[in-house]
């Protein structure tokens, strides 16, 4: 076992998280920035 794997996993998985709330509170809020993308 690699010291200090479980630290830079577990803040791996919540920079994701954090950046998929973010993402999804600003499709929620700003649609109109992600339309370009998706249309």
């Amino acid at each position: 076992m690699i010291p200090g794997s479980s630290f830079e996993q577990k803040l791996t998985i919540e920079g994701a998280v954090i950046l998929f709330e973010f993402a999804s509170n600003a499709i929620i809020v700003k649609p109109t920035t992600f339309s370009p993308a998706f249309s």
